[in-house]
Parts: C-alpha cells; sequence; structure tokens
C-alpha cells in the first residue's frame, strides 16, 4: 500500500504535467490518506460540532476508517445533508448561512480535497491567492505591493454568494475536463447535492458548494480558474500596450527651469521649483500609447504629496500599507472593561503556561497579520494593552500585584533586530525531554516586506510526525493497555480538565493534564466509562 505522500505526489506530477486523472476513485481506498486527513482535522474547533447526527471526531478509529472505505468501494456511501445555521457577518448586522457536516463527511471531504488540490494546485494563476497553500492575504497584498506601481484606478469585484452560486452541471463538467473517471464525479456529485437541514426540514440544494464544507474552497477555485485563465489571456493581452510611459510635459519644463536656476545659483528659485514639481508625476499618466492592467483576486491604496523620501515623492506611484485604526481598537477593546486594560475572569482557573501561551498566541496573530504593513508600529498600543491584561489577570489568579508578576516572568530573548522583552513561563519535565515554553511579546514591530500568512497547511503535509497518528496505530488503551477496540477520546479545550470543584481527578483526566494533550487513545470499554462518569480500569488519582 502506497503511502498518502507517494499517492499526491503522484497526483501532483500528474497536475504539473496537465495530464488527464484516471482511476482516481481507487485512491479513496487508501486508509493512509484517511489517517492523514484525520491529523489534519481532528484539531479543529469544529471537529467536536455535530452535525445532523450526534457524531464528531470523539471516538475515531481504524475501524470506522474501514468501515467509510468499504462504504466507498460499493459506492454505497451517501454525504448527510448539512445542518444549516447562520452566523453574523462582520460590522454588517447581517447573517450568513454555514454548513455544519457530519465527522466522516468532513473525513471524506478532506481526503478529496487533498486529491483535488495535489492535482490542481499545479495549474492554478499565480494571481489567485485565495484558498491556496502557502498563499493568502499576505502574497496578494505582496504582488499589489511589488507590482502595481503607478496604478490610478482600481475596480473592486465582489462574486456576491460564491460558494452558494456555483452551477453543479458547470462544476462537474469542469471537472470531468481534466477527471476521467466516472466514479469519483458521481461522489462528488452526492456531495454538492446532499442538501440541507434548516429547522430540521430538509431542504434542497440545487447549486453552490456547501458554505463551512472542507471541500469548497478549492472547487471555487477550480470553477473560478476559467476566470482567472480569461483574463490572463485574453484581457490582459488585449488591454496592454506600450513599454514605457512617456515624461509629463508640465514635470519636463519644471525639471529644465531647475538646470537653468542651478546654472545661474539662484537657490531661492531652485528650492521653490523643486517644490512645484512635486505636483506633478514624472511620467504622463495619460500618455495614450501606454497603459497597463493588472489582475489579482484578494488591497487598499493611498496617494500623498507631502510625503518626502531621499528628496522625492517616495509615495505616490506606489501602494502604501498601513494598519486600520479601527482595527487596533477593536482588538484592544477585547482587553479593555472601562477604558482600562482588565482581567479575563474566565482564565483565573487556568494555569501560568496556559494563560500566557494564550495571551501570547493571539497578539501573535494580530502582529504576524499586519508585518506588512509600513506603520506596523502603531501595534505597540495594543501590545500594551494585551500585556497588562494579561499581568492583570495572573495577578488575579495569584491574589498578587501587576509589578510582581512582571518581575517572575520577564525574559529577553534575541531577534534580528537586537534584544527584546517577553514574558516567559517554563515548564521542565523528567526523563531528559525538552522543557515547554509558553512566550508573551518579543516580536520587533518592523515592517517585513516577506511577510506571509498561510490560510491553511501545504496539503502535502505528513502524517509520519503526527504524534496522535502514532499512538493510534499502536493498538493499545493508555489506560487499561487492552488492544482491542481501540478509539480516541477527544475533548474541546484542557481548560475543561480543571474545572473547579472537582476533588478526586480520575486517571484519565490526568493523564490528559499531564501530557497537555486533548486526545486520549483509550479502547471502548475505557471511553464508554468515561463518558458515563464512571470509574475507568485504572483507579483515580
Amino acid at each position: 500500500m502506497q503511502s498518502a505522500e507517494t499517492v499526491l505526489d503522484i497526483v501532483q506530477e500528474r497536475g504539473r504535467k496537465r495530464l488527464p486523472l484516471e482511476r482516481l476513485y481507487r485512491q479513496l481506498f487508501n486508509p493512509r490518506l484517511f489517517l492523514l486527513a484525520y491529523g489534519r482535522l481532528y484539531s479543529n474547533k469544529g471537529a467536536m460540532t455535530p452535525g445532523v447526527s450526534t457524531e464528531t471526531v470523539d471516538g475515531m478509529s481504524l475501524a470506522k476508517i474501514e468501515r467509510i472505505i468499504d462504504a466507498i468501494r460499493h459506492e454505497r456511501y451517501r454525504f448527510k445533508p448539512v445542518k444549516r445555521v447562520h452566523i453574523p457577518k462582520k460590522n454588517s448586522g447581517k447573517t450568513r448561512p454555514l454548513g455544519l457536516p457530519t465527522w466522516s463527511d468532513k473525513l471524506v471531504a478532506e481526503v478529496v480535497r487533498l486529491l483535488l488540490e495535489a492535482y490542481y494546485e499545479p495549474q492554478f494563476s499565480d494571481h489567485c491567492h485565495g484558498f491556496r497553500p502557502r498563499r493568502g492575504c499576505h502574497t496578494a497584498l505582496r504582488e499589489i505591493v511589488d507590482v502595481w506601481k503607478g496604478t490610478h484606478w482600481f475596480i473592486e469585484g465582489d462574486i456576491a454568494n460564491c460558494f452558494g452560486s456555483l452551477d453543479h452541471q458547470v462544476m462537474l463538467s469542469t471537472l470531468a475536463d481534466k477527471i476521467h473517471d466516472g466514479r469519483f464525479l458521481r461522489l462528488l456529485r452526492t456531495m454538492l447535492q446532499a442538501g440541507y437541514l434548516e429547522d430540521w426540514r430538509w431542504n434542497a440544494t440545487l447549486s453552490g458548494a456547501p458554505q463551512g464544507g472542507v471541500a469548497s474552497p478549492v472547487l471555487s477555485n477550480i470553477y473560478l480558474h476559467h476566470l482567472d485563465n480569461f483574463v490572463e489571456t485574453v484581457l490582459l493581452p488585449e488591454y496592454n500596450r506600450g513599454n514605457r510611459r512617456a515624461p509629463h510635459p508640465a514635470y519636463q519644463k519644471i525639471e529644465y527651469a531647475i538646470q537653468r536656476a542651478r546654472r545661474h545659483g539662484d537657490r531661492d528659485a531652485t528650492r521653490e521649483l523643486r517644490k512645484q514639481r512635486r505636483r506633478h508625476p514624472s511620467q504622463d499618466p495619460c500618455d495614450p500609447d501606454y497603459r497597463r492592467l493588472r489582475y489579482v483576486r484578494y488591497a487598499d491604496a493611498q496617494h500623498n504629496d507631502t510625503k518626502i523620501t531621499r528628496g522625492r515623492r517616495a509615495v505616490n506611484g506606489a501602494i502604501g500599507l498601513r494598519v486600520p485604526k479601527d482595527a487596533i481598537e477593536s482588538k484592544c477593546a477585547l482587553y479593555m472593561q472601562r477604558g482600562q486594560p482588565a482581567q479575563r475572569p474566565q482564565m483565573l482557573y487556568d494555569d501560568d503556561f496556559t494563560i500566557v501561551g494564550k495571551y501570547g498566541a493571539e497578539y501573535r496573530g494580530y502582529v504576524q497579520y499586519y508585518l506588512l504593513a509600513a506603520d506596523v508600529y502603531k501595534l505597540g498600543e495594543l501590545r500594551w494593552v494585551t500585556e497588562t491584561s494579561m499581568l492583570k489577570t495572573l495577578a488575579g489568579k495569584h491574589r498578587s500585584s501587576v509589578t510582581q508578576m512582571a518581575r517572575k516572568y520577564k525574559a529577553k530573548t534575541t531577534t534580528p533586530y537586537g534584544p527584546r522583552t517577553c514574558f516567559e513561563v517554563v515548564v521542565h519535565r523528567n526523563g531528559g525531554k525538552k522543557p515547554l515554553s509558553a512566550r508573551f511579546g518579543g516580536i520587533p514591530l518592523h515592517r517585513q516586506h516577506t511577510a506571509i500568512l498561510n490560510d491553511h497547511a501545504p496539503y502535502l503535509s505528513t502524517a509520519k510526525g503526527n504524534e496522535l497518528i502514532h499512538r493510534l496505530l499502536a493498538g493499545g488503551c493508555e489506560i487499561c493497555k487492552a488492544t482491542a477496540d481501540i478509539e480516541v477520546h477527544h475533548i474541546r479545550k484542557l481548560a475543561d480538565l480543571n474545572k473547579p470543584g472537582r476533588r478526586a481527578r480520575p486517571t484519565w483526566v490526568r493523564l490528559m493534564a499531564m501530557r497537555r494533550r486533548k486526545t486520549l487513545v483509550v479502547c471502548r470499554t475505557c471511553h464508554e466509562a468515561i463518558h458515563a462518569g464512571r470509574s475507568t480500569a485504572a483507579s483515580t488519582e
């Protein structure tokens, strides 16, 4: 049996050579692909959210993978309707539909996505940045900053209800151009037409890919690839002309006047003419013999006549990326009460490692998102608010002061810009294991021109280094050491293990807390005992 990585390499190579795919359906019989899909999905928050049934990632096992593969092999697998809920849109007051598939459907859809992404990714346009590995908002913005210099008009397009408006027949015919496998296409048809339950009433899905569906993003990119191809092969060649803009007449006239003033030694006239020159572009923006049409799927522009760098207007004609002021204010508000940084009462029962780690991850995510901005230094305000809130939370937990907490956990970290102050909690482990470290701060607020934010991990991620997969394949209960009917017990978050009022901690709680893992490989007997609140085969602490 081929490894998941080998299968994806073969599929990717055919995609790179633009060769048609045949017998793709049989790849769905490979349990290693399902293990890879499981390793990618189990840590998502939605993995513990049920769809139309009570099935979640909890209770995952090799036997379940075998049952799914058996149904697929005999073409008996049917996608269930998704549970539809409506969630609010950001800053609009409106809502958008979100589909909640069952866990088995998520697993199969992830395997389908892995195969489709491996094949189509080498063929996608370089101007497409959405829902792609190693690409995202940052790579789109970087293309605009580097390439779109001198742009005067921006036409912003928005595909309304993109996922929900994809025509099924067009989608399937587009796939059939490259995928010559009727069974695989029939499986995709059942996925697209599974319908949805809203208020427990079934509704047909006559168009679109499921909102919230695992495979929906790559399906939308396959669908919109024709748009990218049309723009690149038809619109751009027809519109673009010329190699260079003509000099701007007014700018050139003033330039000659400056040269005359310099020859006569008239410094005052030279200074005044330089100010006048700044009001005009050096090249004619309306040159009829030169024009460029640029395209990207995902930006913001700025125009300024007063910004002077190295004696000239370095901003004009370039794209300026800035951190939105309202974004800083909205992020700061999450850590404030009555205009001041405040503690988070819900975290007072967490340990110090978890508190610092959570604050550090949130702050690091904000900073890394805006590292492309020229004024990323403005996030210093967010750092102070977040840091103070963290220290107040620690002080509230230990009934201490902010100063004492800062003194206890203050540390130094090395960065490319020199040492930086941070706050760090280190947990030492027995057996010569590397200590665990949770850190807040220590990130230089300097612009990074090459910053990249991945929308999701690359599709060629491997299951070889996944600890959970190794533990599941070991085939032993981590409580009673049984080797039959092995499943995985999942919890939503580690904080659930430290609920106040719990006097004696069961063995399974102690094991998960000690390992700092939200998973525990157990036999079915122990798993049923955990959910029933009974003692497992091992005694409580």
